[in-house]
């Protein structure tokens, strides 16, 4: 088989003639990332192309030696998640994770909705992201635990990172109330948040009267009755009545 210019020029094209030198596999959030290349006296260098969690950028080469270097910018280097890269040009390419802070710093927790209905049907849901010093969500399987306090009970209930949350189910009681919460991981706790158990819905109720006699004469009285009602009221509810 007979190999035009052109070919051998395109084949040419495809190898960058550098070999990867000590890449790692992981990296941790914040650490500085210098992806280096080893190659020859006339290496030619080219750029670096990395596609990460927001988006694509170009890194500029810096030969040294017989290395070739890609330092990777800061604003990458500081986010969590899978990072491709591949030579301009070539068909090298390769890839690397960059992991969280092992520390969490900060709970975001979100509730809702704040307040549901009593009888043991109706529930809230409480979600939690634990987040490291450089606002990067825990990996999944970070335990997060949810405190609940109503009345003189206290429970506790765990949950796990998983697709970047924490989350667990409130339901309701039989009794009216407030239900306070809060979640932790490890040492670091959210701000505390309340949900109300109002009263439920209404029920039927039957209604009867009882008259002295049948006949309508304008001065008889009438009185009505009802079967028992129940109000779901907390004591203060009903001291401040």
């Amino acid at each position: 088989m007979i190999l035009s210019n052109s070919m051998i020029q395109d084949d040419a094209a495809l190898g960058s003639g550098l070999s990867p030198f000590n890449h790692k596999v992981t990296y941790t959030a914040g650490h500085k990332i210098n992806l280096k290349f080893k190659g020859g006296n006339n290496t030619v260098a080219h750029d670096l192309l990395l596609s990460y969690n927001l988006g694509s950028t170009i890194v500029i080469p810096q030969i040294k030696d017989s290395f070739v270097h890609y330092k990777i910018p800061q604003f990458i280097s500081n986010m969590s998640g899978m990072v491709k890269w591949q030579l301009v040009n070539t068909t090298q390419r390769g890839s690397f994770t960059i992991t969280p802070v092992s520390q969490t710093v900060k709970m975001e927790t979100y509730i809702g909705p704040p307040s549901i209905i009593a009888g043991n049907t109706d529930y809230s849901m409480a979600v939690s992201i634990p987040l490291d010093s450089l606002d990067n969500v825990q990996k999944d399987g970070t335990a997060v635990l949810f405190n609940y306090n109503k009345e003189a009970t206290r429970t506790q209930n765990l949950s796990t990172v998983d697709n970047l949350i924490a989350f667990d189910y409130i339901y309701s009681t039989e009794k009216t109330g407030n239900i306070l919460l809060a979640a932790n991981s490890g040492n670091q706790f959210s701000k505390e948040f309340t949900v109300d158990i109002k009263a439920g819905l209404p029920v039927d109720f039957t209604l009867s009267r009882k008259r002295n006699h049948p006949y309508a004469d304008g001065n008889q009285l009438v009185t009505f009755y009802t079967s028992i009602l129940r109000i779901g009221l907390t004591i203060s509810q009903v001291m401040a009545l």
